[in-house]
């Protein structure tokens, strides 16, 4: 989210929580207590990351003409989210999910929480995916 806020030009006041906590600034911005957020000024917030880099291509790409994140064509839109979902979906699962989770949650939350000490099985594993994708890529 920081990249396509800064390839717009957004100045924005990063507000950092821990999600667990289930603060009552989160849940009175999204229920649902998921991160990340975007709260727009005029629109109030809009949530999750491709929603958040959507309506960031719909209502700041033009401000930027030519470097427009989103591609105008229908077929290289949906390219477009097809690796987004591919990143969210697929990456996510095999190697990221993995690696937060055991490198920085697992540090941060409170054992009643699920911290603890990683889990050198689930890093193995992540390390072991991410040379598959890694070669998707490119």
């Amino acid at each position: 989210m920081r990249l396509i806020l800064a390839e717009y030009g957004e100045a924005v006041e990063l507000v950092e929580t821990v999600p667990w906590e289930r603060s009552e600034q989160l849940l009175a911005l999204n229920p649902a207590g998921t991160v990340p957020i975007f709260v727009d000024e005029t629109d109030g917030p809009i949530i999750g990351a491709t929603v958040i880099a959507e309506y960031l291509a719909e209502t700041r790409g033009s401000r930027v003409g030519e470097s427009t994140l989103m591609p105008t064509g229908p077929v290289d839109r949906a390219e477009v989210r097809r690796l987004v979902s591919w990143a969210l979906d697929k990456l996510d699962d095999e190697v990221v999910g993995y690696l937060v989770t055991e490198k920085v949650l697992k540090r941060l939350a409170p054992s009643a929480n699920g911290g603890g000490s990683p889990d050198a099985a689930a890093i193995r594993a992540a390390r072991s995916n991410i040379r598959y994708h890694l070669r998707y890529i490119g």
